[in-house]
């Protein structure tokens, strides 16, 4: 993906003024890591936030590349 059009998905959270959380979502095939959004309700900041902090706990923690440990 170009690294210009990587504005637009976080865009959205912030010209509606909602909260957005991002967090680790594993690598890819070639081993670069990838992320996700989560978007919660307007002035639910610490719901993004728990969400995920769950999700980390039971799905996928941040894990840093061999190159920077």
């Amino acid at each position: 993906m170009p690294y210009g059009s990587l504005v637009v998905y976080p865009m959205w959270a912030i010209f509606t003024g909602q909260p957005a959380t991002a967090f680790p979502a594993g690598v890819d095939r070639r081993g670069l890591p990838l992320g996700l959004q989560a978007i919660g309700p307007y002035l639910d900041d610490r719901t993004t936030m728990r969400f995920a902090q769950l999700l980390e706990q039971e799905w996928h923690d941040f894990q840093a590349p061999p190159a920077y440990s």
